[in-house]
């Protein structure tokens, strides 16, 4: 091997790679721990539809299905002009990136906060080991990674585990930094960019920042490093001042809101809450760990307890004076504390003790993922399942197809209407709200106003959210008295005809039969079309089917639907051919109705046909 060939630049590359630490236990652990939590994640990314705070994290990044790329100076002047968010543009920011590196499904875009948890995990695992010791690393990242919260948040674009993440970069740069004399250009440039992320992440990431600016400036030592530190901190911190008559206006516009006043929480409360999510409903678990990390002489654990009472007491000093934090996911920034001080009296039990407390710990958290609990009574459901409202009405429904929703109990329609329209194909859409004082005479009024004067009608109900139980009354009344279902099965999102449609497109004999809609491509190897009935006395019942057929050029039938004629006198059909092992060509489509029994076809009376061409439609390749 020449010393200066490629070969010997390899071979000496690979002899400093030392794998020799795989071989240690809890290499292997840390590494079955994160493939176990990034799978409790994935597997909540396509799990449900986004919802209402999703749709405006993706409208602020110009991330909508079919949108083009918005520029980055777009998305903050979405951020900066709209009122509903009142949080700073960070998150929003990078999922306009990731968008166009990674693309707008749904799952993708909630993958960000996937790889948020992770990075954030591998932060506290590293400062935990670096302060206590790899069995300390690993608890802790039990502790964060395993948390049900945490887990729960994976499958969210949303912006809090960002703001887990750049909480948990910026205690290890901060900690490993004031610990040591000697700086790498790396660490330095983790702290910056940590700095920012929290400042640019949400609003209160802040409170991290100044409680840490108090405990540097009062109890570290005034060294090199400290100066160092502090300065890439301001420089940091420096960055938000472009932003900062927008957060001065969100605070003015906060603190005249009166409605946050109803839903705020008191500090005590906030606390209470964040400690049961975050121990998996087990806060006597977490109470346990808490107490074997109390701080002891030189374990620097002592920091971590500073930097979680400061931080909390001034977002609990902050919520007092504006009444503003309504639940405890907006104290995330805490979490990386909580799991360090967690991860640290797990490490500090005897190893079987210890041991056990993890396992639980883990189990809950994965547990309560696999098998949340039922939401309270007056809770809202905030998912719907529009995706597969979404997915039925894709090429079937017209633009001017009227959808009916009847929303679940008790959610008001603000709280889906973006997302519905996220997800649907342009409609006519109507929701109807189970509000709690809402009387069963004013939802057959609601019913009646998004109902009248059509003949198609499409009703989306879910049973996994269902409406109220006078709403579905109502509901199941109207549809038994003035319609007739298109569609069997029991689809998110369901077609009815008006039972006084006319049926006299064509006739035969005593059977009219009506083309609803046009036929269409519902996509491009799929035929589409909605058939309605007016079938007299004198048919005799369970003796007539009806078939599509399609022909090619040459006139040979070449795929064909058939289904029984309806024995009711007036009905509707919707049916769906599948094109897709047709080659590219001109088609027709013709209907056909017979005695299924004999074969015997009707004549269709005024073209005097027995397969009455409907439509032509042409295939490309």
């Amino acid at each position: 091997m020449m010393p200066g060939s490629p070969a010997a630049a390899i071979h000496r590359i690979w002899e400093r790679f030392d794998l020799s630490d795989m071989k240690r236990p809890a290499n292997w652990v840390w590494v079955a721990l994160a493939l176990l939590v990034a799978a409790l994640g994935m597997r909540g990314l396509n799990a449900d539809p986004i919802w209402y705070d999703e749709w405006w994290s993706i409208h602020y990044a110009g991330a909508e299905p079919g949108a083009h790329p918005i520029a980055l100076a777009e998305t903050l002047e979405r951020v900066a002009s709209t009122d509903h968010e009142l949080n700073p543009p960070g998150y929003y920011l990078s999922l306009n990136l990731w968008s166009r590196l990674a693309g707008t499904e749904p799952a993708i875009l909630r993958a960000l906060s996937l790889f948020a948890g992770m990075l954030a995990m591998a932060f506290v695992y590293r400062t935990a080991a670096d302060v206590a010791g790899p069995r300390a690393g690993l608890m802790a990242a039990v502790a964060l990674g395993g948390s049900a919260f945490t887990i729960y948040y994976l499958h969210e674009a949303r912006a809090y585990l960002s703001l887990v993440a750049a909480a948990a970069a910026f205690l290890w740069a901060y900690r490993r930094l004031t610990a040591s004399s000697s700086a790498s250009i790396g660490v330095l440039l983790i702290l910056f960019a940590s700095v920012v992320a929290l400042c640019y992440t949400h609003y209160l990431g802040s409170p991290l920042l100044v409680t840490t600016a108090v405990v540097h400036l009062l109890f570290v030592r005034k060294s090199r490093s400290w100066w160092r530190v502090t300065l890439v901190a301001l420089a940091g911190m420096a960055m938000l001042l472009p932003w900062l008559p927008v957060a001065l206006n969100a605070v003015i516009r906060v603190s005249g809101d009166a409605t946050r006043d109803f839903f705020a929480r008191d500090g005590i409360e906030l606390l209470q809450r964040l400690i049961e999510r975050f121990s998996g409903s087990n806060p006597a678990l977490f109470a346990l760990a808490a107490l074997f990390a109390i701080p002891r002489r030189s374990n620097g654990m002592a920091l971590f307890w500073a930097l979680l009472a400061g931080t909390f007491l001034l977002i609990a000093a902050a919520n007092a004076m504006l009444q503003f934090v309504t639940d405890a996911h907006y104290l995330m920034v805490l979490l990386p504390l909580l799991a360090l001080i967690a991860g640290s009296g797990m490490a500090r039990m005897s190893p079987r003790v210890g041991n056990a407390v993890a396992v639980l710990w883990l189990v809950t958290g994965a547990g309560l993922s696999l098998f949340p609990p039922p939401r309270e009574t007056g809770e809202w459901t905030l998912y719907f399942p529009w995706d597969e409202a979404g997915e039925t009405l894709a090429g079937r429904a017209a633009a001017t197809d009227r959808v009916v929703a009847l929303l679940p109990e008790p959610d008001p329609n603000w709280i889906h209407q973006p997302v519905a329209t996220y997800y649907l194909p342009p409609v006519d859409l109507r929701l109807i709200e189970s509000l709690p004082d809402a009387t069963p005479d004013e939802l057959e009024a609601q019913w009646e106003r998004a109902t009248s004067g059509q003949q198609l009608l499409w009703v989306a109900t879910s049973a996994s959210a269902p409406p109220s139980h006078f709403a579905r009354n109502v509901m199941r009344a109207a549809l038994a008295d003035h319609w007739t279902a298109c569609m069997d099965g029991d689809a998110t999102a369901r077609l009815y005809a008006s039972q006084t449609l006319v049926a006299d497109d064509f006739r035969f004999g005593d059977i009219g039969v009506e083309l609803l809609r046009p036929v269409r491509l519902s996509s491009p190897r799929a035929l589409y079309a909605v058939l309605g009935f007016n079938t007299g006395p004198q048919t005799p019942p369970h003796t007539y089917s009806v078939a599509l057929h399609v022909e090619n050029g040459d006139g040979t039938v070449v795929a064909q639907h058939d289904f029984g004629l309806p024995d009711e006198a007036v009905a509707c059909r919707a049916v769906e051919l599948d094109l897709s092992s047709l080659p590219a060509g001109q088609y027709t489509v013709r209907l056909v109705v017979y005695a299924w029994e004999t074969g015997e076809r009707l004549t269709e009376i005024e073209t005097g046909q027995e397969r009455p061409a409907i439509h032509t439609f042409e295939l490309g390749a």
